[in-house]
């Protein structure tokens, strides 16, 4: 076999390799669910965390974390298709109310989404909190009316618990004393003199 030949064989094969690595890049492009997400990665301010809460309660975790896997359907651009992904669901006994229909005394499942299984490559959400057996604690609540489960919009910032020291309820930015002061606060702000700013990815509007 000439080197002329030889050289030519490389050339193909090389060729060849690379438009199967592209043809598989397309395929994952076009084949991927498009997910909206209904968190944004933001600083949040007392009055944001208000306007993205459906309720806002004292709750007492009433059970250890229970991890399972739930499907869930994704839009691509060959229709709709099935998927999997991992979560932990958590029971919480509502102390008060101070937002929202929830009745005091009842229970709900705060759902925490920690990743698609299969379908997609993997992925680890690193935006929700760890919840303890038996802890108290404020949560600005948006619920997922499929599931019928509760979410943090804004993670960890969501979950405040109560600070002895400070005598406040503190989250990762912010703090506050009595969570009935500020709703009532924001409810008597006209809505444009709200803060809604959040600094950060995405917008209140994605929420």
């Amino acid at each position: 076999m000439s080197i002329k030949r030889k050289v030519g064989i490389v050339i193909s094969v090389c060729v060849l390799t690379i438009l199967t690595i592209i043809g598989i890049y397309i395929y994952k492009l076009f084949t991927a669910p498009i997910v909206i997400t209904d968190k944004i990665q933001a600083i949040a301010t007392m009055d944001l965390q208000i306007y993205l809460s459906d309720a806002i309660v004292l709750a007492k975790v009433a059970s250890d974390n229970d991890e399972k896997t739930v499907t869930f359907k994704g839009q691509t651009s060959n229709g709709e298709k099935t998927y999997k992904k991992r979560v932990t669901d958590t029971q919480l006994e509502i102390k008060e109310v101070y937002k929202g229909d929830i009745t005091k005394g009842s229970k709900i499942t705060y759902r925490g989404d920690y990743g698609y299984v299969k379908g997609l490559e993997s992925y680890t959400q690193t935006d929700n909190p760890n919840f303890k057996l038996g802890e108290e604690c404020i949560l600005f609540l948006k619920k997922d009316k499929e599931s019928n489960t509760y979410y943090l919009p804004l993670g960890p910032q969501s979950k405040f618990v109560y600070d002895k020291e400070k005598g406040k309820y503190v989250a990762e930015h912010l703090e506050f004393e009595d969570a009935k002061a500020e709703i009532e606060r924001y409810n008597n702000t006209p809505e444009d003199e709200r803060d809604l700013a959040g600094a950060g990815k995405g917008s209140i509007d994605d929420i």
